[in-house]
């Protein structure tokens, strides 16, 4: 790696033997033709010590000393002229001598060793036929959730065929990526490798109407810790169309077409079609109408669901919303059918009061649900749910041994790992499931999950659900109280035990207020279940400031803490950060920034307290930089105390 970039940066300092300036000379046909170069020579000192202890009881206290240098340059170029071959290269560069018993340092965007290549030729530039050209190299540390170190290596090269007109606009192209992370504290990896082909094609006929074909096939390999390697090729078919009755786009028919077909260790078949139709009527009504289809197929296993839905919109002046819904389902799968019908109706009114507004809103449902087994075993593919911090959630079925569970990506092609991105904890008859911090699901991502249950011989049965909500914004928006309650029951049971179904009964109180700089407010949410009764508060502030032109302040803070009722167990969720920044005159500045991260909770235990001061000066054109920082951490068993003090010089040239 290191005789690569070298040698990378032998022709980076070729290609620059021009005089450096920013500034784009006149074009000029010839061979090649150097436009602009930029960059940036920095050159950096510092010491760092850690402690650690280990799960194991053992304690390591490495050292780190060293020098760095980095060079960072872009510049852009030309064959014979700009609109034939242009050519846009990239180059940061950090060498550097050490002594260093551990790896790198947390929390922190600076790189303990970087090196990043990237090239890029445009042929044929602004015209109607262009080809794009590419290709980089990278590797860099990074921090994930402020609890784990991970050193990435990435490659990755493709092109692209832009054919503009008004015909048949079409698009192809090819990429190339290899990457691999590997988590420092554990030594986990995860390797990725990842060809794809794309073609896209575009064509309108009218002004009303608007059509698009996509067609992709990527072949990913994938392994990730002590799983298998997973490798793949997913074939799709994408056709979008959308039409207008009128100029105005008050009435318009969408269609989106989707054929999946992967071939390979996790293969699977799916057709998707959703139909949609919206059209403005008189009297300020509107009519919203869907269908769904969706045939998917996984090895045995088959599934077909059928969804229409009618909406008809009332708008009465600009108070008053109102909607009446209609909706059918029909889910049929080889072990199973299911049959939904939903009445709905919401209301929402808005109305200005002096100093503010009042708003209120209703929403109620009806459904009717139908459901005929024919196994003792269920599977259930492809369930979606958001994982956020500080949220409960929870599988949609009960009785799910813990070993059937599958947790993915949105893609279908990362498997994570229990434990180690997330944990499965048992409540009651359901699964609750949480992610870890460090894990590869960050916080508020979406998942799919497969498992097995086991539910009842058959069942009919109707649920009943009402929300309700009210909120006031007075003293021109500097006050706002709302109150917002939601209660879900069951009637008409047949065939089937009570306790399969989730009874809810929800209260959550409000206040959010705000003067001049400071902003904050508080929530109570009591929620009773016959699954997870759940009683959690919530304080929440935010501090801005700014004094004399100099110095800007900001302050965050958040807690939330849940009492599982039934159980009486406790969780907290904190989160504090903060950051001022001071100027010293015209050239000097002092910027500091300081966090603090607290979860308690089974299996979700985390203390974090990370702080950094930097002083900056400008002065003949270098840039000098005296910097402080600290982290400490206990996650998962294990406390880490890491301290670090550096000096930097910069120059740009």
């Amino acid at each position: 790696m290191a005789k690569l970039f070298n040698k990378i940066l032998a022709l980076m300092c070729l290609i620059t033997a021009a005089p450096l300036h920013g500034q784009t000379p006149e074009v000029d046909w010839g061979g090649f033709r150097l436009m602009s170069v930029d960059g940036q020579v920095d050159l950096e000192g510092q010491y760092r010590l850690q402690s650690n202890l280990l799960q194991s009881g053992a304690t390591e206290r490495p050292r780190t000393s060293d020098i760095r240098g980095r060079l960072m340059l872009t510049a852009q170029s030309y064959i014979m002229h700009p609109n034939f071959i242009l050519l846009d290269a990239n180059l940061d560069y950090r060498p550097g001598t050490r002594r260093e018993r551990f790896i790198n340092q947390p929390n922190r965007s600076e790189f303990s060793t970087a090196e990043k290549f990237g090239i890029r030729s445009t042929i044929f530039n602004k015209r109607a036929l262009s080809f794009n050209i590419y290709g980089n190299v990278n590797h860099q540390y990074i921090n994930r959730d402020l609890a784990t170190n991970v050193e990435l290596f990435r490659t990755g090269f493709g092109n692209r065929l832009n054919l503009r007109n008004s015909a048949l606009p079409l698009t192809v192209s090819y990429d190339y990526e290899n990457s691999r992370e590997k988590q420092l504290q554990t030594g986990r990896e995860f390797k990725n490798r990842r060809i794809s082909f794309n073609s896209r094609m575009k064509k309108s006929f009218t002004e009303l109407d608007d059509h698009q074909l996509t067609l992709s096939h990527i072949d990913y390999q994938r392994r990730y810790v002590r799983i298998d390697t997973v490798r793949n090729r997913l074939t799709t078919l994408n056709l979008r169309n959308r039409l207008l009755f009128d100029t105005n786009g008050n009435r318009h028919f969408n269609s989106y077409v989707l054929y999946n077909l992967q071939e390979g260790d996790i293969p699977f078949r799916r057709w998707q079609v959703n139909e949609n139709m919206y059209l403005e009527l008189p009297e300020q009504f509107a009519l919203n109408t869907s269908y769904q289809f969706v045939d998917y197929r996984q090895n045995s296993f088959d599934s077909r669901q059928h969804r229409v839905t009618g909406q008809l919109e009332h708008k009465l002046y600009l108070s008053l919303r109102s909607s009446l819904r209609l909706e059918y389902s029909r889910l049929n799968q080889d072990a199973f059918d299911e049959t939904q019908r939903t009445l709905g109706l919401n209301l929402e009114y808005k109305k200005r009061i002096p100093t503010g507004r009042v708003t209120f809103s209703y929403d109620f449902r009806l459904r009717g649900e139908t459901q005929d087994n024919d196994e003792l075993i269920v599977r259930v593919v492809n369930e979606a749910h958001r994982l956020n911090d500080g949220d409960i959630v929870l599988l949609d079925k009960p009785f799910v041994p813990l070993g059937s569970v599958i947790v993915k990506d949105e893609t279908e092609s990362i498997t994570y790992s229990e434990s180690f991105d997330y944990v499965l904890i048992e409540r009651g008859d359901f699964l609750e499931i949480q992610r870890l911090p460090g894990g590869l699901i960050a916080n508020g991502d979406d998942v799919l999950i497969d498992y097995s249950t086991q539910p009842q011989s058959s069942f009919d049965f109707d649920s009943i659900s009402h929300k309700f909500g009210m909120s006031f914004s007075l003293l021109k928006n500097h006050l706002d109280l709302y109150y917002r309650s939601h209660e879900l029951d069951h009637g008409n049971l047949q065939r089937t035990d009570r306790r399969v179904f989730k009874k809810i009964s929800r209260r959550v109180y409000g206040a959010r207020a705000s003067y001049g700089i400071l902003s904050g407010g508080a929530e109570l949410d009591d929620t009773d279940s016959n699954v997870v009764p759940i009683r959690s508060t919530r304080l929440f502030a935010t501090l801005t400031g700014y004094l004399f032109n100099r110095l800007t302040a900001s302050l965050t803070g958040d807690i939330q803490k849940n009492t599982l009722k039934d159980d009486d167990e406790k969780q907290t969720f904190a989160n504090l950060s903060g950051r001022a920044f001071y100027r010293v005159g015209r050239k000097s500045k002092i910027d500091f920034e300081g966090s603090y991260v607290f979860q308690e909770g089974r299996g979700l235990d985390l203390n974090l307290i990370s702080f950094q001061g930097e002083f900056s000066t400008y002065f003949r054109q270098i840039n000098l930089i005296l910097g402080f920082g600290n982290y400490r951490r206990s996650f998962s068993g294990e406390r880490t105390n890491f301290s670090r003090m550096y000096m930097r010089v910069e120059r740009k040239l």
